[in-house]
């Protein structure tokens, strides 16, 4: 197999994904040849100098085909014998009138949610177009992006693309291979699931919207089980949340008895910035993934501003509380605006009594705001975005190791000991 890219099935896996599959295309005796290219298909003439043969081949092979490397420090040309050739070239966008445009181009036209180019009077649609680093070269896509930068061009304002990337999945050796969703956006957060008795690789995909919540957007999965692949579909479509799809995917193992949820002790495993904290009782399990999960939960947040009190940190974790109720409240309240500033002097004005620990022009962008009257309902939604990634790079790791964090489980937790049934854990390339 010759391959153009660095690693297989490129698009469609993420680099672990294709690591796998080639270990299971080496034991079946595939010879690959990554990151070359084929220079030429060889015929028998090229294969003889001076009525002799160039290179050692069996009587029964072919001539084959010449390829070299793609890294242009090796000049090395290989001639590999094959007894017949298939092509699979794929498309190549065509982007030469975009560049005489001088539009931005990559793999693609890069187009926004719009469908709008690098100019904003020029707009792209079909195969030649790249939207968030992906290019969709299906007929679906092809479709979509058409109306969209029809309606778009014309002002309406309900033709804002939503790339809805179709399942891909193909059955190699008995091992299944299935992806769907945003895969390939770097945007986009992942974590890694693995159980100790399923021997699968299954990496799932968020995105976080406005409202600070992740949202499932993608997926891929390597293993034998048809039906959480079809589970994983059903995820994507009701936009699960990434404490919902925690809950889900454990249910999913626990009905397939691959983890146990009856087990006499439990166990909680810190991965990175990813929790999951897990009693014996599937109904009284506690699903931390980050701190908007843990403060979300009363207990949560109680345990957790008392774990803070003590090192007199807890302005963090009080205006973060302060900051989600105030977002519950309506746009045009009565009391909105004394909320509002009420939250600023107390939590956000330079010098105040608990000055929180925020960027510089997030700061001046809400102090603008109260200055101007300008009070909505999301005004404090990127401070509280910050000081969420605050607490979770330091304290909320922590927090986990502490006494507090072993009162939220109503029987005696075994700490520091890792989950041998279920890991999640951040995706590190």
């Amino acid at each position: 197999m010759v391959e153009s890219r660095t690693r297989i099935v490129s698009t469609r896996l993420d680099h672990e994904g294709s690591k796998i599959l080639e270990r299971i295309l080496l034991k079946k005796n595939f010879e690959l040849h990554l990151g070359c290219e084929m220079i030429k298909i060889l015929d028998n003439q090229d294969l003889v100098e001076k009525g002799e043969l160039k290179y050692k081949k069996k009587s029964t092979e072919s001539p084959g085909v010449a390829i070299q490397s793609i890294n242009l420090n090796n000049d090395e040309i290989k001639h590999i014998f094959a007894d017949f050739i298939i092509f699979a070239s794929g498309v190549i966008s065509e982007t030469t009138l975009a560049k005489s445009c001088k539009l931005e181009t990559n793999r693609g036209i890069v187009v926004n949610d719009l469908m709008q180019t690098s100019d904003p009077n020029i707009y792209a649609c079909g195969d030649c177009v790249e939207f968030r680093a992906y290019v969709d070269h299906s007929w679906n896509n092809a479709v979509t992006t058409g109306k969209c930068a029809g309606l778009a061009s014309i002002g309406a304002k309900d033709g804002i693309y939503v790339r809805n990337v179709l399942p891909y999945s193909i059955i190699a050796f008995g091992l299944k291979i299935f992806c769907t969703g945003q895969i390939s956006d770097e945007r986009l957060e992942s974590i890694i699931v693995k159980t100790k008795l399923s021997k699968e690789y299954v990496r799932l995909f968020f995105d976080v919207e406005n409202s600070g919540e992740s949202i499932l957007v993608g997926a891929i999965y390597l293993g034998k089980d048809t039906k959480i692949i079809i589970d994983l579909e059903k995820f994507i479509i009701a936009r699960c949340t990434y404490s919902q799809t925690l809950k889900r995917i454990v249910k999913f193992y626990h009905n397939q008895r691959l983890i146990n949820l009856n087990a006499s002790t439990q166990s909680i495993k810190t991965v990175s910035s990813k929790q999951f904290l897990l009693t014996d009782n599937e109904e009284e399990s506690i699903l931390i993934p980050n701190v908007r999960a843990l403060l979300s939960i009363q207990s949560g947040y109680i345990k957790f501003r008392s774990y803070l009190m003590e090192s007199y940190s807890e302005e963090n974790v009080e205006f973060w509380k302060e900051a989600e109720n105030f977002k519950a409240m309506k746009n045009g309240h009565k009391n909105q605006e004394f909320v509002a500033k009420n939250i600023y002097y107390q939590f956000v004005q330079y010098t105040s009594p608990k000055e929180i620990n925020i960027k510089h022009y997030t700061r001046v962008a809400i102090s603008d705001k109260i200055r101007d009257n300008k009070i909505d309902q999301n005004m404090f939604a990127k401070a509280q975005t910050e000081i969420e990634s605050l607490l979770e790079r330091d304290s909320f790791l922590k927090f986990l190791k502490s006494p507090f964090a072993k009162e939220l489980i109503q029987k005696k937790a075994l700490l520091n000991k890792e989950v041998t049934d279920i890991e999640f854990s951040s995706y590190e390339n």
